[in-house]
């Protein structure tokens, strides 16, 4: 067998090779030519996989050890019997941390805008908007409740999936309402036909002015020309991105209007790469029978993960919460070398160090859902 697999996936060297002739690549190197006489392929975001690619081949599963699924033509893959397996969920933490992360920092620093409130205690009456509450936007809502912020939920296909007999029972709010009455919107949609384009010049107009605006979803799904006028307006009070149109490409003038800009890696964390290959390895073992993999789980050294109080979190102020973030998630320093040198946005992804998720200890009165109308 043949298996052709992104280099950048972590944790596989020499996993798969007592079961396949494994060949290593670049993602965006990875073609047709490549692929043709190969029966699996391992990729990341930066493969586009469709029937410009796999026609004629012998592949018969793809794995992408990723959260979205953006990259891939499901269908297409199916029309030729292909097998699909991606890892919905895996760096959810890690980008519930990145928002929390810089959300504190802009709060403690403040910016052109904003005025910075370091010695300001717990969420300060705020109220913050999640769009998308699949399994990041479900982490954020809980996490940000804890802390104290009021918070509203949008998320149409779950209220119609799960709310259209009884829609009085929904936890979730329209857009409008949303985007009127948050101080702070972040963003957590797959990227589809319906996401695509969807933070544009009349979503912007709609929020409160001089709110925080967070993408760490997909770059197509805003408009970056929309963002850079809300932004130099003061519409936005403060950008947060991780995610671009066109990139690894970046519009330097988008750029310099973010005030937290990073090379799309929220999600790179440890437990999250661990989650993305493991997950991919179990579906591909399960798809060509190979046993001693289905339980497959890589044998890496870490520090321990640090364990936060919930309740002694809300007690302290912006800066000290800032400072405990980003002595483990280092944004500012992120933000300030993607801005320096925005070509080497694909290096710094490949060359990231994964780090470590924080986690809390709730107590079941801290996750208590609000209703709101």
């Amino acid at each position: 067998m043949k298996v052709v697999v992104d280099r950048d996936i972590p944790f596989l060297q020499g996993v798969l090779e007592p079961y396949a002739e494994v060949v290593y690549s670049k993602g965006s190197d990875i073609d047709a030519a490549l692929v043709r006489s190969a029966d699996a392929v391992l990729v990341r975001t930066r493969t586009r996989c469709d029937e410009a690619l796999l026609h004629g081949s012998s592949v018969s599963f793809i794995g992408s050890a990723t959260i979205g699924a953006d990259h891939v033509d499901v269908p297409a893959l199916q029309q030729m019997g292909i097998a699909f397996a991606n890892v919905p969920g895996c760096n959810a933490g890690g980008v519930m941390q990145y928002v929390f992360t810089a959300l504190y920092g802009l709060l403690s620093r403040g910016t052109d805008v904003l005025a910075p409130e370091p010695d300001a205690v717990g969420a300060q009456g705020r109220t913050l908007g999640v769009i998308g509450v699949g399994h990041v936007g479900s982490q954020v809502v809980r996490v940000a409740q804890a802390l104290g912020f009021r918070v509203l939920a949008c998320d149409p296909p779950r209220h119609a999936a799960e709310f259209a007999q009884e829609p009085q029972a929904s936890p979730f709010v329209d857009l409008d309402c949303l985007l009127a009455a948050s101080d702070i919107v972040t963003v957590h949609v797959p990227l589809d036909a319906t996401t695509r384009g969807m933070i544009n010049e009349d979503f912007l107009s709609r929020m409160k002015p001089g709110s925080i605006l967070i993408n760490s979803s997909r770059g197509p799904v805003a408009r970056g020309a929309a963002l850079i006028r809300a932004r130099r307006s003061g519409q936005l009070g403060a950008l947060v991105l991780d995610v671009w149109p066109g990139e690894p490409e970046l519009d330097l003038e988008l750029l310099a209007c973010a005030d937290v800009a990073s090379p799309h890696i929220a999600g790179y964390s440890h437990e999250g790469k661990v989650n993305g290959t493991v997950g991919v390895v179990r579906a591909m073992a399960q798809h060509f029978g190979w046993t001693s993999l289905v339980d497959f789980m890589p044998e890496v050294a870490v520090e321990a993960v640090p364990r936060w109080s919930m309740k002694a979190l809300r007690t302290e102020t912006h800066a000290q919460l800032a400072h405990r973030f980003e002595g483990i998630f280092d944004l500012p320093g992120i933000s300030a070398r993607l801005k320096a040198s925005p070509e080497d946005f694909e290096e710094f992804r490949t060359s990231f160090h994964f780090r470590r998720e924080f986690d809390f200890d709730f107590d079941e009165k801290d996750c208590l859902p609000q209703k709101e109308s």
